[in-house]
């Protein structure tokens, strides 16, 4: 677990490795991943009166990822000066966001997966599918994982930090009881990555 004052130490050179690979790594994902989650929108929403049955779940995919990217910047700006003068509402919300984007994304991977297996399995209910039951299962989607990642601002906040100018890696962290923090590793690896990576696998 990281330091939670660690970001004011700029001296520190294992600290200062941390930042600038943290700082690279953000902006090498952020140029391709703005352009091709813009271009996968465009072409997406340009063609959704096309016959694509998983374009619903698709296009949610693309928001997701896109949300996120959009959030980088200030990640950059803050491991590349070691300061985050935004407040903590902004730290907060770029902290909520890049969780939404993992757990979302994988949701609308599993949907994509169930929904071809399924259309392949009775190829004739495919033809009655709507498109407002994808849409009514992506708005569940981002109800059930927005709710679910609610507690992760309770557990790493900025009010628990030595310093207001901290955020991301250098968040303060809630102590939890043993029982509660295996809980909640316990559901998040289950529900997030076990019983989806079964269901695409």
């Amino acid at each position: 677990m990281e330091s939670n004052t660690s970001s004011g130490n700029c001296t520190d050179p294992q600290m200062s490795f941390q930042s600038t690979l943290y700082a690279t790594t953000y902006t090498l994902i952020f140029i391709p991943g703005l352009l091709a989650n813009s271009a996968a929108l465009w072409v997406l929403c340009r063609f959704i009166s096309k016959k694509s049955k998983a374009v619903i779940f698709m296009i949610n995919l693309a928001v997701a990822d896109l949300a996120h990217v959009l959030s980088l910047p200030l990640r950059m700006y803050y491991y590349i000066n070691h300061s985050w003068p935004f407040g903590s509402f902004l730290c907060q919300v770029c902290f909520y966001l890049k969780y939404l984007n993992m757990y979302a994304s994988i949701c609308f991977l599993t949907c994509i997966s169930i929904q071809r297996y399924l259309f392949l399995l009775h190829p004739f209910k495919a033809k009655d599918w709507k498109r407002r039951y994808d849409a009514a299962i992506s708005a569940a989607v981002w109800l059930f994982v927005g709710a679910a990642c609610l507690p992760l601002l309770v557990v790493r906040s900025p009010a628990l930090s030595n310093s207001t100018n901290t955020c991301f890696s250098d968040l303060g962290v809630k102590q939890l009881s043993p029982g509660a923090s295996i809980a909640l590793v316990t559901v998040a690896e289950l529900f997030g990555f076990v019983i989806p990576f079964g269901i695409i696998a």
